[in-house]
């Protein structure tokens, strides 16, 4: 069975636009609930970077598991950094930016671990302005898919409530 690794944008990105918290809370209850789905202590520190109410969620653990890098991990965290210091098309400032958040932690995870990355950002070979964890994690051999994806792969149906409807 396919395990996920999920990416902050795959909370941020819902909790702010289509799937909010509120309104959508069948959404949140499948992540904490769906056990082929976790993120990484580094994501779980993003999260908690403004005190909002997807932070207040995420603290009250009704979520997915959030893993501490072992140490196979963190060898391969090594290699990772080693291929971004090796991009050419990139600045030293571009480079640091990536290496300092959870990116380059969740394509170690998902290199040691055999697991797909699901993160919003949308892979493209010509991105000069940031790097892009979907074009790393694919030259070193991680999957990555969309949250749009993997709702479907994992066949969550989210049911109109019609008890709550008022015409």
């Amino acid at each position: 069975m396919t395990r996920y690794l999920l990416d902050a944008n795959v909370f941020i990105t819902p909790a702010n636009s289509f799937y909010t918290l509120e309104g959508c809370p069948g959404f949140w209850e499948w992540l904490g609930a769906d056990k082929t789905l976790c993120s990484i202590r580094e994501v779980y520190r993003e999260l908690q970077g403004k005190e909002d109410e997807l932070a207040r969620w995420a603290r009250a653990g009704n979520t997915p598991d959030f893993l501490e890098p072992d140490e196979d991990v963190q060898h391969k965290l090594a290699e990772v950094s080693q291929h971004v210091m090796g991009m050419e098309n990139f600045t030293q400032d571009l480079k640091m930016v990536f290496l300092s958040g959870a990116d380059s932690w969740l394509i170690a995870t998902a290199l040691v671990k055999g697991w797909t990355i699901v993160t919003e950002e949308k892979y493209d070979l010509n991105c000069r302005r940031k790097i892009l964890l979907p074009v790393v994690a694919r030259q070193m051999g991680a999957a990555c898919v969309n949250l749009f994806e993997l709702v479907a792969a994992r066949r969550l149906r989210l049911v109109w409530d019609r008890a709550n409807f008022q015409e």
